[in-house]
């Protein structure tokens, strides 16, 4: 019973952050709320990147509750680098889903500049779109 309670409890905070945060994405274009999450992502914030998941996908907002409890606990799980910025590079929008891609820079902690190539990929529930996930 404690478990359940405790995933509740979670789901009711993810669903408070979600209504809070609701101001500043507009959840009927995509690209706003791709955009959100690059910056949730290069802050490490899983916390906020839960809060633009549809409310109903309990699974993925736990799992996002998870992994922002996961880093706190563990904070040198991430090298801590420098420089930190995104570039909207392209979108696609599927049938099923909508995939918005970025160019994600930062100085690592060696001082070297890297680039990875990132993928936002969101869902269309009831008109709007919502995080599935980052990659």
């Amino acid at each position: 019973m404690n478990k359940i309670s405790s995933m509740a409890f979670m789901v009711i905070t993810a669903m408070f952050i979600f209504f809070q945060s609701c101001g500043d994405v507009d959840h009927s274009n995509p690209r706003s709320v791709a955009d959100k999450a690059m910056e949730y992502y290069i802050s490490n914030d899983y916390e906020g990147m839960s809060t633009l998941c549809y409310p109903e996908n309990t699974n993925r907002i736990e799992r996002f509750l998870e992994l922002e409890e996961y880093a706190k606990k563990n904070p040198d799980i991430r090298p801590k680098s420098t420089n930190k910025k995104f570039k909207y590079t392209d979108e696609k929008d599927h049938s099923y889903e909508y995939r918005v891609k970025y160019d994600y820079s930062f100085t690592n902690v060696n001082g070297k500049d890297e680039t990875w190539h990132m993928t936002v990929i969101l869902n269309n529930k009831e008109g709007k779109w919502y995080l599935d996930m980052v990659k």
